[in-house]
């Protein structure tokens, strides 16, 4: 796994808002963006900036100072329930290891993901 931009726990009840979110919406992006006290979870449609979105911020365990636009589609999130602490990297790569299970996923971040200036 290259080097951490940032890192994150994601609960399940928030992996669960995050699902909840996508499926009303009728959408399938989530991008994680930097925010005062960690990051913040957008559940939207990138190719629309009209889309109607859903904000969850999470605190942080740690966060670069370069400003990002990390972007998953909300399919790949097809895990083990349980809470994760989330690793992602700039090489557009992320690690998800279940802290209640002996269990880890790494996902591909979307081409469309943006890091620094």
């Amino acid at each position: 796994m290259p080097s951490a931009e940032v890192t994150f726990t994601l609960t399940a009840d928030d992996f669960s808002q995050l699902r909840k979110a996508a499926a009303t919406l009728g959408v399938s992006d989530v991008q994680v963006t930097k925010n005062d006290t960690g990051v913040t979870l957008i559940v939207t449609d990138v190719k629309d900036s009209t889309a109607n979105t859903f904000s969850l911020d999470v605190e942080a365990t740690s966060v670069c100072d370069e400003d990002f636009k990390f972007n998953f589609n909300i399919g790949n999130f097809k895990f083990v329930a349980g809470d994760y602490e989330v690793v992602i990297s700039s090489k557009l790569i992320s690690h998800f290891k279940n802290l209640n299970a002996p269990v880890e996923y790494w996902v591909a971040l979307e081409k469309n993901s943006t890091f620094g200036g």
